[in-house]
């Protein structure tokens, strides 16, 4: 009896875990902190934690409902972290091909899976997010996050950067730029984030939990079959 209760955790285990690696990184452990919606449409983020390379990072510009979904309709575009992986401070650009900003407001939402959001940012009115996504411009506040720290609502403009203090612990960096009065905004041109960012309390994100079936004992596994008694 124990043999098969071990066989059969290992085996919902694999099952829950696919290929045997689960990644999964938290809110706030990135923030954005560029939108362009003149010439190319870009976001750009920071990395408030070490991240793992093979992360997949989704950028969706639907906005999300009242009833707690996504309104659909509109694009997503996903960044996969590189072999190196990201370290903390490290900023990234992405180009969105499947995403279409507007330059009326818009919003990016960050996520993994499907509903685990990481960041939000919302271009359609200082300091609010909508009570619901009416059309393509707006967007309620995903669960999960919290505006001015893992989330910010900017002063609808085409462009805008962040421009706060660029060293603090991860908190004290999400609130900075959770604060909209610490955004440049420009209606014609597009913005870029020069500088560089430092977290004085880099710690990893929520590590890549890992089986190699190989070291799992106490049963025979074959490759491709599951678990055999």
């Amino acid at each position: 009896m124990i043999r098969g209760l071990k066989i059969l955790v290992v085996s919902v285990f694999l099952t829950v875990f696919g290929n045997g690696v689960f990644g999964q990184i938290s809110p706030g452990d990135i923030a954005i902190i560029m939108y362009s919606a003149d010439g190319a449409d870009e976001i750009s983020f920071v990395a408030l934690a070490s991240i793992a390379a093979g992360e997949q990072i989704n950028f969706t510009d639907n906005g999300w409902l009242a009833t707690n979904d996504w309104r659909g309709g509109e694009g997503v575009d996903t960044y996969t972290v590189p072999a190196v992986g990201l370290a903390c401070g490290d900023v990234v650009t992405v180009t969105l091909s499947s995403c279409a900003l507007s330059t009326s407001g818009d919003q990016v939402i960050a996520y993994q899976n499907t509903y685990d959001m990481l960041y939000g940012i919302n271009n359609e009115g200082a300091n609010v997010w909508q009570a619901d996504a009416t059309s393509s411009n707006t967007s309620a506040l995903p669960s999960g996050l919290t505006n001015g720290t893992t989330a910010v609502a900017l002063t609808e403009s085409d462009n805008a950067v962040y421009s706060g203090s660029t060293t603090g612990t991860k908190a004290q960096l999400l609130a900075w730029i959770g604060d909209y009065t610490n955004w440049t905004y420009d209606n014609t041109s597009s913005l870029t984030f020069s500088g560089t960012i430092t977290v004085t309390d880099c710690g990893a994100a929520t590590p890549l939990l890992a089986v190699n079936p190989s070291s799992i004992t106490g049963l025979d596994y074959v490759f491709g079959s599951g678990p055999s008694a």
